[in-house]
C-alpha cells in the first residue's frame, strides 16, 4: 500500500494571459442546473460523472426547491478529463485505476542522486516577491 500524497497542479502556462474561466476543456459539456432538473437527472447521478461531492449537494438543493437564485453550471467531462471545468487530467494517458496511477507516478520520479543536477519546475506564488542576495527567486509552497 503506497501512503504518500502525489503533488497535482494545475495553473495556466501564462497565468495573467489565461484567466480561469477560459480555462475549460473543448470537449466538456456545460450545463445547468435546469437543464439537468428538465431531463431527469439526479444528484445520485452527477456523482457517477464524477462531479465533486458540493455540486452535487447543491443541485439536490435545487431540485427540493428549483430556484433561479441556486441555479448553477457544471460541465460534465469526457475522460480522461476532471475538475471543476475539465482543466485536469493525469499524464499518463488510458483508462487506469486510482492505484495504477500511483503507482506510474512514482515510476516516473527520479531518484534524488539521480535529480540533484536536474533543474526543477515548482509552482510559485506569484503575489509575493522573493529577493535574495539581490535576485528574485521563486517562493513555493515549502517556505
Amino acid at each position: 500500500m503506497v501512503d504518500e500524497i502525489i503533488p497535482y497542479c494545475f495553473r495556466p502556462v501564462h497565468y495573467l494571459e489565461r484567466p480561469l474561466e477560459t480555462s475549460v476543456h473543448p470537449l466538456s459539456q456545460k450545463l445547468s442546473f435546469e437543464q439537468l432538473r428538465l431531463t431527469h437527472t439526479t444528484a445520485e447521478q452527477l456523482l457517477s460523472w464524477s462531479i465533486s461531492i458540493d455540486v452535487a449537494q447543491r443541485y439536490q438543493l435545487y431540485l427540493i426547491e428549483p430556484n433561479a437564485a441556486l441555479n448553477e453550471n457544471l460541465y460534465n467531462c469526457t475522460e480522461p478529463w476532471f475538475g471543476p471545468r475539465c482543466q485536469y487530467s493525469f499524464p499518463f494517458g488510458g483508462r487506469r485505476s486510482f492505484n495504477q496511477i500511483v503507482e506510474e507516478a512514482f515510476r516516473q520520479r527520479t531518484a534524488f542522486p539521480d535529480s540533484s543536477e536536474a533543474i526543477v519546475q515548482v509552482p510559485c506564488y506569484i503575489l509575493l516577491e522573493c529577493h535574495r542576495n539581490g535576485q528574485s527567486w521563486c517562493l513555493d509552497w515549502r517556505e
